[in-house]
């Protein structure tokens, strides 16, 4: 007998020299047993959309592909509906409780079978369908914790004696389901051979599916593939055919992008044992979540390995009998065309984005020895030919955008294949578009791509278009011109502003424009604009751009930078002025510290000068002095002007009047009081022009009185002429000097 499958917990605690280590948990998983409800559409169309009954085929192929992986560890049941708005003849065949697949109970299993057959039931009632469904799920019995699936096989048009429209049905639909089946999985197979209706109903369907597809033929291996991705994601499941495995092991090639595998392996006896190795010859064991053994029983073990690696996988014998069923499942890559729409202006220029993501939103991971080619491919109304385009991926992971702009010059029905290839397809879908002679609106500023500078105000300039030549929208619409057009100004998902054009039109020409005002900042900006105005019948027209808006750049230049930044260039000239300075106090000083810190001249400056009386001219002859030499002599004597300047006092003139002319000639006078003549030293340099010197205060290194050396100041004189060294002035010393006539004495 099988033992019941278990959830196993392995808890691994280690401790060594002291040090606890993690605590590791590995969890088996366990397939949830299903209730599975197919749900036939039964209306009329039916008859036009599904002539080969291929609705009826698949569900009873359904039925027994369930009842292969039918175990007592997961009792799988599965219910029946055939809806329409009125009832079947024999009212019994309306619905089917919920059955077990079990061998013991195939006289209800064949009831379901015998349900299960194409009838005529008129007009398509989706929502009478949701309601039986969830009272067959409430009545059913509850004992354990089950999956509720509900497969609907339709044509995926509603229609019924209200005759709303189709967002209204689906409005209906996707609240009923939110409030009453939320906790439900449904998939829905499109029954439609010519896609009358398939088409254009998928992508409201898709709000509330788990996976949608549509079913062509009645095939075998067709349905097999499909239903697999409803075992494999509900139940952990395995597709294919049962393979008895060798004593060399069977080998077993995987494409790339493969979602998972699953080896199924049945032992002839419990004793058996199986192992799986990978193409680099790796024995599989437990490796939670991406290697999972999914099911283990006494005869039976599921393996579930997620995002396999390419190559020979082999299932090999090690001791006993046993046969392996091998289930891939390929990513489920949806590609959506998020622009153009499905109706498309005639004349308006369109490129072509595009989402390759998966179901759930997640970008696939490209294998670098298998690269992916995303492209798009083009059928017009005219050509049966393809014009295909290359599409590049954007900087939004999985959104891609084609390389060149489409002009849709003839109404009619485009198509738009879309396709990821490797070394084999990856995935297709072909999505119709219709172009039609409509209004629309086109941005004319800011232009696509445009680089602007911060300064300058956003300004929003539009018109309306019919065929690629503009119009005069009060032509063809009664309301006020002010209020047809709106704008959204956003940078990604942030609104940055919004309002209406304002018409600016006259009798050649119909333009609006708005000021967004300016935005001080850089990035890539978009704008919306739609259309909504009411012709004079009464309907309402819309239009917008929100899937192919126009983008454009703000970005700071160096104008803007001045205008709006100028505290920076401020920062920045001090920033400079303070290097300058600090090197050039620095290189005068020998001190490369800071400012504060620069050693100062302190102390005062006693100038003392030699004042020669006034006395007669005498001859040449007698003197032996040229003129030219007394002349020079005269010019080293300081006068008492420059020496008043040279302290900051005017001559006493008065002095210089009582002075007796009895006085001894070249008698040395000093200054008396320093007071009078002394000058008071201050800051890092004090420049003396008069007297041709420069006095500057530096820090220098001198021993002390214990004789370590030590960081002090000192004062030192800079001659202009350059014909003397620069020396230092010391307290103390004797007078310094500066020429014949004049001498300098430091006082500290």
């Amino acid at each position: 007998m099988m033992r019941a499958a278990k959830i196993l917990v392995f808890i691994l605690l280690v401790s060594c020299a002291g040090r606890q280590e993690k605590a590791y948990t590995i969890v088996e998983a366990v397939p949830r047993p299903l209730d599975v409800i197919l749900m036939l559409d039964q209306s009329s169309s039916m008859k036009w959309t599904d002539s080969l009954n291929n609705r009826i085929e698949a569900s009873k192929f359904l039925v027994g592909y369930l009842a292969t992986y039918w175990s007592k560890e997961q009792g799988h049941r599965v219910g029946l509906v055939n809806f329409g708005s009125r009832k079947p003849l024999d009212p019994t065949d309306e619905f089917c409780e919920l059955v077990s697949l079990d061998t013991a109970e195939l006289d209800k299993r064949e009831g379901l079978l015998q349900r299960i057959k194409p009838m005529d039931l008129q007009y398509t009632s989706f929502i009478n369908t949701f309601r039986n469904t969830r009272r067959i799920f409430s009545e059913a019995e509850k004992d354990r914790d089950r999956q509720k699936v509900m497969v609907l096989l339709t044509d995926g048009e509603p229609d019924d004696l209200r005759k709303l429209s189709r967002r209204a049905y689906f409005e209906e639909l996707v609240q009923f389901f939110e409030d009453s089946l939320k906790d439900c999985h449904l998939y829905v197979l499109g029954i439609d051979q010519k896609d009358r209706y398939w088409s254009k109903t998928q992508p409201y369907w898709q709000r509330i599916t788990e996976y949608t597809e549509r079913i062509t033929s009645a095939e075998e291996k067709n349905l097999k593939e499909t239903f697999w991705r409803v075992v494999s994601e509900e139940m952990e499941g395995t597709a294919g055919e049962w393979e008895l495995i060798p004593e060399g092991g069977l080998k077993v090639e995987l494409a790339p992008y493969l979602e998972a595998v699953t080896f199924t392996i049945h032992k002839e006896l419990p004793e058996a044992k199986v192992r799986i190795t990978d193409p680099k010859g790796v024995r599989v064991v437990e490796r939670p979540p991406t290697v999972r053994r999914a099911l283990k029983t006494t005869k039976t073990e599921v393996w579930r390995i997620e995002e396999p690696e390419a190559g020979t996988w082999i299932c090999q014998i090690e001791k006993g009998k046993g046969k392996v069923e091998v289930g891939t499942v390929r990513i489920p890559v949806q590609p959506r065309l998020l622009s153009p729409k499905d109706t498309h202006p005639q004349g308006k220029p369109f490129v072509i984005y595009t989402s390759f993501l998966r179901k759930d939103g997640r970008p696939i991971r490209e294998l670098r020895a298998y690269k992916l080619a995303m492209s798009a491919a083009l059928r017009t109304p005219s050509d049966t030919a393809l014009q295909y385009y290359d599409l590049v991926e954007t900087r939004q992971t999985g959104l891609f955008v084609s390389r060149d702009t489409i002009m849709p010059g003839q109404p009619g029905k485009y198509g738009i294949l879309l396709s990821m290839k490797a070394q084999r397809l990856v995935a297709e879908t072909v999505i119709p578009i219709r172009v039609v002679s409509i209004p629309y609106v086109e941005v004319l500023q800011p232009t696509a791509d445009e680089v602007q500078p911060w300064r300058r105000d956003v300004v929003i300039k539009a018109d309306v278009r019919l065929e690629s030549n503009t119009i005069n929208p009060t032509e063809l619409f009664v309301d006020n011109p002010n209020t047809m057009i709106s704008y959204q100004l956003s940078e990604g998902r942030e609104v940055l502003g919004s309002g209406h054009l304002q018409y600016r039109g006259g009798e050649r020409e119909a333009w609006f424009s708005a000021n967004a005002g300016k935005l001080k900042k850089n990035g890539v900006f978009r704008i919306v604009a739609s259309l909504n105005a009411r012709r004079a019948d009464g309907t309402v027209y819309e239009y917008s751009n929100a899937l192919n808006p126009t983008r454009f750049r703000r970005r700071m230049d160096f104008v803007d930078f001045v205008v709006y930044r100028f505290y920076i260039l401020l920062a920045l000239i001090l920033f400079g002025f303070f290097i300058w300075d600090w090197q050039r106090i620095g290189r005068e000083n020998n001190w490369w510290g800071w400012r504060i810190g620069y050693p100062q001249l302190a102390g005062s400056l006693d100038i003392i000068r030699t004042v020669l009386p006034e006395k007669a001219e005498e001859p040449q002859e007698e003197t032996g002095e040229s003129q030219k030499e007394q002349k020079a002599k005269a010019e080293e004597v300081v006068t008492a002007d420059e020496l008043a300047q040279l302290i900051g006092k005017q001559p006493d003139v008065q002095e210089e009047e009582q002075k007796p002319e009895e006085e001894t000639p070249s008698v040395e006078t000093r200054v008396v009081t320093e007071e009078e003549l002394g000058i008071r030293l201050s800051g890092r340099k004090m420049q003396f022009e008069r007297l041709g010197i420069t006095l500057v205060a530096r820090k220098i290194k001198a021993p002390d009185e214990f004789g370590e050396a030590v960081t002090k100041s000192a004062i030192f004189i800079r001659w202009h002429d350059g014909h003397r060294p620069e020396e230092e002035l010391k307290a103390g010393a004797e007078e310094i000097p500066i020429s014949k006539s004049v001498r300098i004495r430091y006082n500290p």
